[in-house]
């Protein structure tokens, strides 16, 4: 019999039914909002996406206006130039200091100094060139990039290296004795960088050059450049600006005198370059530090100029560059480079001190010491041996 205390309440029929037909309804919505949340995440992605895309657009329509700038020679060579038809100099080398080269060349173990897959290796020229003709490399440094070690190596070659010019490609001097400087003035980058292979092993296949005469421009294009300099540095670079090519050269140019005190001073164009062709001090020997620390001091301030600044310095300094460097190589590089001034700069020299003599105002060089460690500093790795 029933327990009339154990009925049924009213309504509890109607309310588990409405439980039970509630659960599909949460289930629904937990639905739609996972569906909507998945929308909004597929829509935020696309509009990120998206503006990425355009960004690269815009920094890709940016990159190939500012390398149109450049001067690419796709030939092999620079035909507008006028090279040198006659010895610049008569250089006699002694017997046995051509068979003491000779010697090295054919029996030293030089390490190969080429591009490979983690370093780039290009030749900075900068020529005393006049009007069309080539002139000499005031200035050669090789500069070797290395993305896995992240350093930046510069290497100064001496004008004055003895060398033996290559018979590939032609030129006047082909077969001759000479300073390595001389190598632009009868073939150009081209010679230059043949002339480093056939002697160093140094196979480089990019170059990029400027006349030392636009150096100015580029220099007050980057507001000044700031260098410590000694009391004898800035003595020079007052006298200098009155040297009689200096004056005809750069009439047009004011001529300010350095700040007669030792230390940091922010230098215009022209004391710029006085400071990078001082060979009196030191001779030649300090002026290729000079060239390199000059060098590195550009790229940090380049680094830290305002956007409508650097602008204005591409705009300046592209022009004046020639170079045999691929728009696509150099695209590339240009979306590394800001990885690059955070890389440590390395400053070296060939010959290294104490690894060459003198013969007769030409420098000659221990090559298997020099190639060596020049090899080291740029691979971060032991030089191979060869077999």
């Amino acid at each position: 019999m029933p327990n009339p205390n154990m009925s049924p309440q009213k309504g509890a029929g109607s309310a588990h039914r409405t439980a039970s037909a509630g659960k599909p309804v949460k289930k629904n919505l937990r639905k739609k909002k996972r569906i909507g949340a998945l929308v909004a995440l597929g829509i935020t992605a696309f509009l990120i996406i998206a503006v990425v895309l355009v960004g690269i657009h815009l920094v890709n329509s940016f990159v190939d206006e500012k390398l149109g700038l450049l001067n690419i020679q796709t030939d092999t060579h620079e035909t507008e130039e006028v090279f040198a038809t006659a010895p610049l100099t008569e250089i006699e080398v002694p017997e046995t200091v051509e068979e003491d080269i000779h010697g090295q060349l054919n029996e030293a173990n030089l390490p190969l100094i080429c591009d490979t897959k983690d370093v780039k290796n290009i030749l900075l020229l900068a020529t005393d060139a006049r009007w069309n003709e080539a002139g000499l490399s005031d200035s050669m440094i090789l500069v070797s990039i290395n993305q896995k070690t992240k350093k930046i190596v510069l290497c100064s070659f001496m004008r004055d290296l003895l060398v033996k010019i290559p018979q590939e490609p032609h030129s006047s001097a082909a077969g001759n004795w000479e300073k390595l400087t001389h190598a632009h003035a009868y073939g150009g980058p081209h010679l230059t960088m043949a002339t480093l292979k056939e002697n160093y092993n140094i196979q480089v296949d990019y170059y990029a050059k400027i006349n030392f005469y636009s150096f100015v421009e580029l220099v007050d294009a980057m507001g000044g450049l700031d260098m410590e300099l000694t009391a004898d540095e800035i003595w020079f670079i007052n006298d200098f600006m009155y040297d009689e090519e200096m004056v005809q050269i750069f009439s047009y140019y004011p001529k300010k005198q350095v700040e007669n005190r030792a230390g940091l001073h922010k230098l215009d164009g022209l004391q710029a370059l006085c400071h990078a062709r001082n060979r009196r001090i030191g001779s030649d020997w300090a002026r290729t530090q000079r060239q390199r620390l000059i060098i590195a001091q550009m790229a940090k301030q380049a680094k830290e100029l305002p956007l409508a600044q650097l602008n204005n310095l591409l705009d300046t300094a592209l022009p004046m560059i020639t170079t045999n460097m691929p728009a696509e190589l150099l695209k590339g590089m240009v979306w590394d480079s800001i990885g690059y001034f955070q890389y440590e700069f390395v400053n070296t020299r060939m010959p290294l001190d104490g690894t060459f003599t003198e013969v007769r105002y030409n420098i000659v060089p221990d090559l298997e010491k020099n190639c060596t460690d020049l090899y080291e500093k740029i691979y971060g790795e032991p030089a191979p041996k060869a077999q």
